[in-house]
């Protein structure tokens, strides 16, 4: 289809891709596991991202929030990060899954 020629279909091959965690620790563990030439990883908290949003301003095509959103406590300061580092027409993709829990009576 023409449509996976298109923006879908650049997903798979970014230019690069940078991965934050708040917590250094897992940035050191993602560090040491993960080595690829077009990946990097930074402790970023988005709450306090001022310097982070001045250095990667309109950098990004794609930024992405798996299962962690709900642990911040200044939406509004996450939000205008992302915003800030964001290219015009960029995408933001956020998930979080719903725990399904079974009722077993």
């Amino acid at each position: 289809s023409s449509y996976l020629k298109g923006t879908l279909g650049n997903l798979g091959k970014p230019g690069v891709t940078i991965g934050s965690d708040m917590s250094q620790a897992m940035v050191n563990y993602c560090l040491g596991k993960y080595h690829l030439e077009n990946l990097s990883f930074h402790q970023l908290d988005v709450t306090a991202g001022e310097d982070y949003g001045k250095d990667f301003s309109n950098s990004f095509s794609l930024v992405t929030s798996f299962c962690c959103l709900h642990w911040v406590s200044d939406h509004p300061a996450a939000a205008k990060l992302t915003q800030q580092i964001l290219k015009q027409g960029g995408k933001f993709l956020h998930l979080v899954s719903k725990s399904l829990k079974t009722d077993l009576r």
